[in-house]
């Protein structure tokens, strides 16, 4: 048998064009969401239209979701499942994750822990890398459960090698000062918090999260 290794290829599905650049476009969107959850939603709407093939209108959603179009969201939610009624990647991972951002943003964080059970064991793998995890971060801050978050946003911050330029790495820095806080470790919160913003120094600073993360963190300060 030869040694060689066969270069990994992008899965073929039907519908699909130019499937590298449609897929990261719309990891892109998701990230942009995450960073800026005010945003419009122009840009997804834009990667839609330019293709709507592959697991694009999976990605649509969680952008969406994440940013709180909710009603937008959930038609695409509903479209992947009716096309991938048998991809673990989407029935287990990806539908229960952008199900989860539409219970979260409807102030039900219970509801979303429990969607994202499913999730649970291809978290750390392809798809949605990292989403789940800082998702179940997310709810369990609402739920006043900090301990529970901290665990979380520490996982996504141990797996550096799943995705190392996630966004969603930094935004669980943050969760993890949030987190740390909320469990009455002052002293963590604040190094955390300092990590987060050292590392988006340069950012714009009219970011919604950042101005709240500089606002918390001189609170902080003041004990």
């Amino acid at each position: 048998m030869s040694s060689t290794r066969r270069p990994w290829r992008w899965p073929s599905v039907p519908g699909s064009r130019s499937k590298r650049h449609s897929c990261c476009s719309t990891r892109r969107l998701r990230q942009l969401r995450a960073a800026r959850p005010r945003g419009p939603s122009q840009g997804v709407k834009a990667a839609l239209a330019t293709s709507r093939g592959g697991f694009n209108p999976m990605s649509a959603a969680h952008a969406l979701a994440l940013a709180g179009f909710t009603d937008e969201a959930r038609p695409l939610i509903d479209e992947a499942a009716r096309r991938f009624p048998v991809a673990t990647v989407v029935q287990a991972n990806g539908l229960p994750t952008a199900r989860a951002a539409v219970a979260l943003h409807a102030g039900k964080p219970a509801q979303a822990i429990e969607l994202l059970r499913a999730a649970a064991p291809y978290e750390l793998g392809t798809g949605v890398p990292y989403l789940p995890i800082y998702l179940r971060g997310l709810a369990s801050l609402r739920t006043g459960a900090g301990g529970d978050a901290r665990a979380e946003f520490q996982k996504v911050l141990d797996h550096p090698g799943v995705d190392a330029l996630s966004v969603l790495r930094p935004l669980s820095k943050l969760g993890l000062a949030r987190a740390t806080a909320l469990a009455g470790d002052v002293a963590a919160s604040r190094r955390a918090y300092q990590d987060f913003l050292a590392l988006w120094k340069d950012a714009d600073p009219d970011i919604p999260v950042l101005r709240e993360a500089r606002a918390e963190y001189a609170k902080l300060e003041e004990r």
